[in-house]
C-alpha cells in the first residue's frame, strides 16, 4: 500500500525516466501496451458491470417474489458480495437460508436456496458468455482461460489470464493487420 502511494505521488517523475529510458519503437510500443490494457481493462469493467446488473436483478426479483420488504437494498448489497473475489452470492444466500431453517421458516429457507441455485446456474453460463463478448473473445476460449488461470493461480489468475490473454490477442491481431497492410 504504501509503495502504491509513493508510485501514485511521484508518477510523473516516474514516466519521465522511463521516457528518457525507452527510445522509439520500445517508447512506441510502451503507449501501444498501455492503451491496449487500459482498452480491455475497459471492456472487463463493462462485462463485470453487466454481471452485477443481472445478478442484482435476479435477487431483486427472487426476493419480491419471496415477500421480502424492500427488495432493492438486499438484492443490492448481496450483489456488491458476488461481484468480490472469492465470496459470492452464497456467502449471504446459504447463511440466510440456514437461519430461516433454524428459525422455523421452511418457505423462506427454501426459496433463498433455490434463488442460490438459479443465480449460480445462470452465472455460470452467463459469465463466459458476456465476459467473451465484451472482450472479443470466443466464449468457450474466454471459460477454458478462466479454468487455466483458476488452476494455475488461484482467484487472482480467474480475472488476470483472461485479460492477459486478450492483451496477447489484441496485439497479435494489430501486429497481424499491420503486417499485412505493408504486403499490399
Amino acid at each position: 500500500v504504501i509503495a502504491s502511494v509513493w508510485a501514485t505521488a511521484d508518477y510523473p517523475k516516474i514516466i519521465a525516466v522511463l521516457r528518457r529510458c525507452l527510445h522509439g519503437k520500445y517508447l512506441r510500443g510502451a503507449r501501444l501496451l498501455k492503451g491496449h490494457a487500459l482498452g480491455t481493462l475497459r471492456h472487463y469493467l463493462r462485462a463485470y458491470g453487466l454481471i452485477l446488473a443481472l445478478t442484482f436483478a435476479q435477487l431483486w426479483i427472487g426476493f419480491s417474489i419471496l415477500g421480502i420488504e424492500n427488495a432493492a437494498a438486499p438484492a443490492a448489497l448481496t450483489s456488491l458480495v458476488d461481484i468480490l473475489p472469492i465470496l459470492g452470492t452464497g456467502t449471504v444466500l446459504i447463511p440466510w437460508a440456514l437461519l430461516q431453517f433454524a428459525t422455523g421458516n421452511i418457505r423462506l429457507g427454501i426459496g433463498l436456496c433455490l434463488l442460490y441455485a438459479v443465480i449460480t446456474i445462470v452465472r455460470e453460463i452467463a459469465e463466459p458468455r458476456i465476459v467473451g463478448k465484451s472482450i472479443g473473445m470466443y466464449p468457450p476460449l474466454t471459460l477454458l482461460a478462466m479454468y487455466v488461470g483458476m488452476r494455475l493461480f488461484g482467484l487472482v489468475g480467474l480475472f488476470l489470464f483472461p485479460f492477459c490473454l486478450q492483451l496477447c490477442m489484441r496485439i497479435w491481431r494489430e501486429r497481424a493487420g499491420a503486417a499485412q497492410t505493408t504486403q499490399a
